[in-house]
């Protein structure tokens, strides 16, 4: 499985985001599979399925106050059992953050459901 993401930054966000709701499935697809292409010659023939999802934003924007704040601080409390784990729980739109916040939610579930580990993160 491969995840594609790919910044629309525009002066207009709200149009830009109308536009791109509006994109059919076709369009996108030929614009993934070109864009990638490149690092990946033959991708079109081996594809079995190609998801789109048309997000918002795809990183956190960090605000004032939003890494210290008690917003970031309920996101990291689990909500009947699931943990969330990625870049957003940290308020820093980084890989590394993602890749931490990652292993945190499975060493914390882990130790919830009693199972026995060795975290990564010592």
């Amino acid at each position: 499985m491969l995840t594609y993401y790919r910044p629309f930054p525009d002066d207009d966000a709200a149009a830009t985001r109308q536009r791109l709701l509006g994109t059919p499935w076709p369009a996108w697809r030929d614009m993934v599979l070109d864009d990638l292409e490149t690092a990946h010659p033959g991708l079109d023939r081996t594809v079995r399925r190609l998801d789109v999802m048309v997000w918002a934003h795809a990183m956190v924007r960090p605000t004032v106050g939003l890494i210290w704040g008690p917003q970031r601080q309920q996101w990291l409390v689990p909500v009947r059992g699931l943990h969330l784990a990625h870049c957003d729980t940290s308020g820093l739109p980084l890989f590394e953050q993602a890749m931490y916040q990652g292993i945190r939610c499975a060493d914390a579930a882990m130790t919830e459901r009693g199972v026995p580990y060795a975290t990564s993160l010592s």
